[in-house]
C-alpha cells in the first residue's frame, strides 16, 4: 500500500509497497480518506516520540474513512460495519492508504461531518474533554475564568468551544502570537486574546481578572509558562499540562505558591492509555460534542487540507505555526 515514511536524512515522502496492517482479533481494517496532523507527528519524525510497543510506526494519530474488512474473528456492531464511514483515534498508523484500528474505537461519522472535518475531530476534541472534564474536572468546581494557551491550535479551539457549554458564563483568554490569530480565537469563543509575543501574559491575565487569577489553566508549553501559569491562578486552580513546546525543565519553582494557592497541577497524554480508557473518552466526547456540532453552536475548524503526497509541505505548515484549526491531509484522492 502507499504510506508515508520518514527517510534517513529526516524527510518525508510517500512510497509504495508499504505492507498491509496485520490485523488482529477485534480490528477492522479502514480505508483511509483523510488523516489530520498533530505535533507529536513532528516529534515522531525527529525519533522523540516512538509509537507504543507493538503498534505501526507509520506517523498519522487520527483518521477518517471507510471499513474495509475484519478480522474473522471481529463482530460488527450497531453503529460499525464494513462500508461504514468512521473517525478514530490512533496509536499511529494514520498516514497510509489502510490503517488497522480496533473496532471499539471506531466513531461513526454523522451524515453532516465530510471527510475531511471528521478526520480533524478525535485527537483535538478527546484531548481537550479529557483535559477539561476528566483531569481538571470543571464540573466539581467553580470556573469563572480559563486561560487556554495556544488558543488557535487544533485543541484550543475545541477548549474554547467545550469549556463554554460545560460552564456558561465562563470567560475564556486565548494566547496566540498573531494580530490574525487573536482575531480568529475571538471567532471561535474566546472573550479575551492575548498576543504573548508582544505582552506578559500574566500581567494581562491579572488587569482581566481584577488580580483574582483564572480557575484553570490548560498549558501546551511547560517550562517557559511555567511560573506565570502558577502566578496566574486562583486559590484552588487547577492546571493540565498537555506539551513541553517550551521546554521540559523549569527553573526556580516556587512550591510556596502552590502550597499557598492549593494549587492542583496535572499532565496528560493519549497515546499510551489503555484502549477501554480511549474508547470511553471518545464515547462520552461524542455524545457531547456532535449534537452541538450538529446544531451549529460549535464547529470544527479545518485550516487547511493538503495531499498525501504534499506531506513535506503540511509538517512545514505546522512547524512555521501558520494553522488556525487543525492540518488535514486527503489520502484518496
Amino acid at each position: 500500500m502507499q504510506a508515508v515514511v520518514v527517510q534517513e536524512d529526516g524527510g518525508v515522502r510517500v512510497e509504495e509497497g508499504v505492507p498491509m496492517p496485520e490485523l488482529r482479533p477485534g480490528d477492522a481494517l479502514v480505508e483511509v480518506h483523510a488523516t489530520a496532523l498533530n505535533r507529536a507527528d513532528l516529534l515522531q519524525r525527529k525519533g522523540l516520540y516512538p509509537p507504543p510497543a507493538g503498534e505501526s510506526s507509520i506517523m498519522g494519530l487520527e483518521l477518517s474513512g471507510v471499513v474495509h474488512s475484519l478480522h474473522p474473528d471481529t463482530k460488527e456492531t450497531d453503529a460499525v460495519k464494513i462500508g461504514s464511514r468512521v473517525c478514530a483515534l490512533l496509536p499511529g498508523g494514520g498516514y497510509a492508504k489502510y490503517c488497522r484500528v480496533p473496532i471499539d474505537m471506531c466513531i461513526p461519522i454523522p451524515e453532516f461531518l465530510t471527510f475531511e472535518q471528521a478526520a480533524a475531530f478525535p485527537e483535538a476534541w478527546m484531548t481537550a474533554y479529557q483535559a477539561l472534564r476528566w483531569v481538571a474536572d470543571v464540573d466539581s468546581m467553580a470556573v469563572d475564568w480559563i486561560l487556554i494557551h495556544a488558543g488557535a491550535s487544533g485543541v484550543g479551539v475545541a477548549a474554547t468551544q467545550l469549556i463554554k457549554h460545560m460552564k456558561p458564563g465562563v470567560k475564556v483568554i486565548a494566547t496566540a502570537g498573531s494580530a490574525e490569530k487573536l482575531s480568529f480565537c475571538k471567532g471561535v469563543g474566546a472573550d479575551h486574546a492575548v498576543n504573548y509575543k508582544e505582552e506578559d501574559f500574566h500581567q494581562a491575565v491579572m488587569g482581566l481578572t481584577g488580580n483574582a487569577g483564572v480557575n484553570v489553566v490548560i498549558d501546551f508549553v511547560g517550562a517557559s509558562y511555567w511560573t506565570k501559569n502558577i502566578d496566574c491562578l486562583a486559590l484552588d486552580g487547577r492546571m493540565v499540562i498537555l506539551g513541553l513546546m517550551g521546554g521540559r525543565e523549569a527553573e526556580h519553582t516556587n512550591l510556596g505558591a502552590i502550597l499557598k494557592k492549593r494549587l492542583r497541577i496535572q499532565g496528560t497524554t493519549l497515546r499510551t492509555r489503555p484502549a477501554e480508557y480511549k474508547v470511553k473518552l471518545g464515547q462520552e466526547m461524542s455524545s457531547f460534542a456532535l449534537p452541538r456540532l450538529e446544531s451549529g453552536a460549535m464547529r470544527i475548524v479545518v485550516d487547511k487540507v493538503f495531499t498525501l503526497s504534499e506531506v513535506a509541505s503540511a509538517q512545514q505548515y505546522m512547524m512555521d505555526n501558520k494553522n488556525m484549526g487543525k492540518i488535514v491531509m486527503k489520502v484518496q484522492e
